[in-house]
């Protein structure tokens, strides 16, 4: 049976939504743009950028997937995200 391989990537979470790290930079650098493929990382080095930038107070994670990506999947295009706070609910007693 062959070997399926498997290809991983960095999730980070932003204000405007999730996008991929698309490129690093020197000095520890990450970059990530919601219009650019994102970048394939090794397992263990795509679980250090994220514990790098979580340690930076940037939430991420690594994302295994098992096919490569080719294009951000989230439709930005769409819309946005606006975060908001649920209006309180009278609580009868």
């Amino acid at each position: 049976m062959a070997k399926k391989k498997n290809y991983y990537y960095v999730l980070v979470f932003t204000n405007g939504g999730p996008v991929y790290v698309t490129s690093l930079g020197e000095h520890h650098w990450c970059h990530w743009n919601a219009k650019e493929k994102p970048y394939e990382l090794g397992r263990y080095f795509a679980e250090e950028v994220a514990m790098g930038l979580g340690l930076n107070g940037t939430n991420a994670v690594a994302v295994m997937m098992p096919f490569e990506m080719e294009h951000q999947p989230y439709l930005y295009a769409d819309g946005s995200f606006e975060w908001k706070w649920n209006e309180k609910e009278e609580v009868s007693e």
